[in-house]
């Protein structure tokens, strides 16, 4: 039977002692946790371990002795992954990947670089949570090798609270959760909102989280400040919120939240959408989120289509939960599958 041994650098600021601290603030993390949970759910040893940098990987995998080590995300350097390959030759190492292509292209300039390196590496593999990357990885990589890359997807525990929100108030609580980045396309999605409020002549609070800015995320954060700045206050709020611990996050979705919006330019799970989904709130957003129905799409760059989703919502919140937990369910039920014929192999 396979061991395997999930392997994460850990976040600056995280004590990497407090595995539950970590997984109750870090994403990755949490996404990883999931999947942890559902294999050793299936009888199959699995364990994550934490490490402050590349020389850390050696003692877990002397003392765990898996037959699979999962490096989560990219931050090994190649050399090390080399090093490590040499004196533990019989283990299959994977090296997998959170993220799409347009990301993937911004996240890192050493990006294919080093993909390109672990791929020629003995019983070394590149798995991604993404079909696409896997095809666009297969382009470039099937010119230099014969190697499969692996699709190993996320995970999402079905445990999901129903419908609970009350939009009969004067006062509706969208939310456009996550990191700062620039493709998460806070700007757009918070215009979508001020004007579908508008429209119905509610209040709207827009909900973000203001503890993580990145990959250039400065100027989008700058300017939700402006847009906010110039309106009545008393109509339109910007309500920031610091990066919290998992439990007071699913605590704040459940008991502030009315609508989930992550109409994004590039995904490959979004975990923060599932997040909100579980406490019964009805979410809404872009085609990259591979397990959502597609009724809930919006266009990311059309202001007005992200309007025409919200009010779909608005008008029947209830079915929007109910649809979304049936999709996710369908998607993390294959997950398993996936998962199973993959490391059996």
């Amino acid at each position: 039977m396979p061991k395997i041994l999930f392997v994460l650098k850990r976040r600056d600021g995280f004590n990497p002692v407090e595995h539950a601290d970590l997984s109750l603030q870090c994403g990755l993390y949490n996404s990883i946790s999931y999947v942890n949970d559902m294999l050793i759910s299936m009888d199959i040893e699995s364990q994550i371990k934490i490490c402050i940098d590349n020389n850390c990987i050696n003692g877990h995998v002397y003392n765990f002795k898996p037959t699979h080590v999962i490096i989560e995300a990219l931050w090994v350097v190649p050399e090390k992954i080399k090093l490590l390959q040499s004196m533990y030759p019989k283990i299959i190492w994977i090296i997998r990947l959170h993220s799409a292509m347009p990301f993937l292209g911004i996240e890192s300039s050493v990006s294919i670089k080093w993909i390109t390196e672990y791929s020629l590496l003995p019983n070394v593999f590149i798995s991604v949570n993404d079909l696409r990357l896997k095809n666009e990885l297969e382009f470039y990589l099937s010119t230099i090798t014969t190697k499969e890359i692996l699709f190993l997807p996320n995970y999402y525990p079905d445990d999901f609270k129903p419908f609970n929100k009350d939009f009969d108030k004067d006062t509706i609580n969208i939310a456009c959760f996550g990191a700062i980045r620039p493709f998460k396309n806070h700007l757009t999605q918070a215009l979508a909102s001020i004007e579908f409020c508008k429209r119905l002549n509610k209040k709207l609070r827009f909900h973000i989280n203001d503890g993580r800015i990145e990959v250039n995320g400065n100027n989008v954060h700058t300017n939700l400040l402006h847009l906010f700045t110039k309106l009545d206050d008393n109509n339109f709020e910007l309500v920031l919120h610091p990066w919290a611990n998992r439990e007071n996050f699913l605590n704040i979705c459940f008991t502030e939240i009315d609508i989930g919006i992550q109409v994004s330019f590039t995904e490959t799970f979004n975990l923060v959408t599932a997040d909100l989904l579980s406490q019964g709130v009805p979410v809404i957003g872009s085609s990259e989120i591979p397990w959502m129905n597609n009724k809930y799409f919006c266009n990311p760059t059309d202001a007005s289509d992200i309007i025409r989703v919200l009010d779909l919502v608005y008008k029947n919140p209830r079915l929007n939960v109910e649809e979304n937990n049936l999709s996710l369910i369908e998607y993390t039920e294959n997950t398993k599958k996936v998962w199973l014929e993959t490391i059996l192999l």
